[in-house]
């Protein structure tokens, strides 16, 4: 059953309702009541449970699959953007984990574009509803990231948009530096009307068994493309299993054949962190970098209107 957008239920976030994307961490200082800008934010994979083969969607009335959202993705990522703007947070019927690694590429296909149309539906009803002309950040990770890159192409990239975007972070799935006409990739820390990606790895990744790619990749220690190392004293500061702990400097990060490359997380029993891809921790290795940058973008967009 699709979606009813008009229903406060259909939302795992809302900024008139006090929930999870409300929560601040207790060292930050950024979070205000009078954030100026309004955040579509879009939620990774959590429909991960095995299940046969004709399943390819969540149900929106999943309360596992909802709940894993809500203390994942939506605590430890959708948060980092509430200093920026009001969180917006639809349900959607999200693709099944396997959609992106199965033979059956039809089903998976059609999943995703399942997946889409409710995240498409769920905007529309945002901008007639709830938006007002403000200005928007698009945020997004993983699946999040595929259905925020198709949402910028339908409502964005063109001419005739009449919407305010100051940035689109889809994290953690690969972007083409040239996947848009109008919006290009933000590559200096200010820069509005823009988007930006990378992928993280670690650093003794060989980047031989990684597939080559011309995604775009941002270094989120210094907001450019530019093939420099990033030392870690430029880590304002990850958040990873304490919601309320900051740690700081966590992690360097340079840039190479187009992805992300981190050194080991510093933090107590990283000698247990033993995968490679970070996949899971793209955006929280960098929590308080993207907080400080989306405020920043917002406070620059919002400058440069008047």
């Amino acid at each position: 059953m699709a979606p009813d957008y008009s229903l406060n239920s259909s939302w795992l976030a809302l900024p008139f309702i006090n929930d999870v994307a409300d929560s601040v961490p207790l060292f930050d200082t950024l979070k205000t009541d009078d954030a100026n800008a309004d955040v579509f934010f879009i939620y990774p994979t959590s429909f991960l449970k095995a299940t046969n083969d004709t399943c390819w969607n969540a149900s929106v009335f999943d309360t596992i699959v909802n709940n894993l959202s809500l203390t994942r993705s939506i605590t430890y990522q959708a948060t980092i953007f509430n200093a920026a703007g009001k969180i917006y947070v639809p349900i959607y019927r999200q693709a099944h984990y396997r959609s992106f690694f199965t033979s059956d590429k039809l089903s998976a296909a059609q999943a995703l574009e399942v997946a889409y149309t409710d995240v498409r539906n769920a905007f529309i009803y945002y901008l007639k509803n709830y938006n007002n002309g403000r200005p928007i950040i698009i945020a997004a990770h993983s699946q999040g990231a595929y259905h925020g890159r198709k949402l910028l192409s339908d409502f964005f990239d063109s001419r005739d948009s009449e919407l305010k975007l100051v940035a689109a972070y889809l994290i953690g799935y690969p972007t083409n530096v040239h996947a848009f006409e109008m919006i290009k990739p933000c590559t200096t820390a200010t820069q509005t009307n823009c988007f930006i990606s990378w992928r993280c790895y670690n650093n003794k990744t060989d980047l031989n068994q990684l597939p080559n790619t011309d995604a775009l990749c941002v270094n989120p220690l210094t907001w450019d493309t530019i093939h420099t190392d990033a030392p870690a004293k430029l880590n304002a500061g990850a958040v990873l299993k304490d919601f309320n702990k900051l740690i700081k400097n966590a992690c360097d990060a340079v840039i190479k054949n187009n992805y992300l490359l981190c050194s080991k997380p510093s933090i107590r029993g990283k000698i247990l962190i033993t995968k490679k891809n970070y996949h899971v921790v793209d955006m929280n290795l960098f929590y308080m970098n993207i907080r400080e940058n989306a405020l920043l973008r917002v406070n620059t967009f919002l400058k440069s209107q008047k």
